[in-house]
């Protein structure tokens, strides 16, 4: 028996199978997403994902429940990647610092805010005009 085609979406262009419905039911969504109903109910009840009510009928949208999904995903890189900047920057920062003979460890915090202060107006200074 031949394989089911797959189409593209026409709005994000993400593969779609025969098998997923543009429009679902809560059990529907229940299995695209290999959640509990018990579960779903809950989250539109705290109007946690997006649904459509038709008089008494809860209907989820295949494409507004993919938008949902893909704001609430969180990326462990950018994580990764902020952590790498501050500590990048805290190690310029006292690499700064010691170029200046100042032994960061001995600073009290408003000393080391107004350094910063410094450093920052020495960077802007030093920065060409566009």
């Amino acid at each position: 028996m031949p394989k089911p085609r797959q189409r593209k979406a026409q709005t994000t262009g993400e593969l779609i199978s025969p098998s997923t419905p543009e429009v679902m039911t809560i059990q529907e969504l229940a299995a695209y997403l290999k959640l509990a109903v018990e579960t779903l109910y809950k989250k539109v009840q705290a109007r946690e994902i997006p649904f459509t009510k038709l008089g008494n009928l809860l209907r989820f949208t295949k494409v507004s429940i993919d938008q949902h999904l893909a704001r609430n995903t969180v990326s462990p890189e950018d994580d990764v990647y902020q952590q790498f900047a501050r500590l990048q920057n805290r190690y310029h920062f006292r690499t700064w610092l010691e170029g200046r003979g100042v032994d960061w460890r001995t600073l009290t915090e408003p000393q080391l805010v107004d350094l910063a202060a410094k450093a920052l107006a020495e960077l802007r200074a030093a920065t060409p005009k566009e």
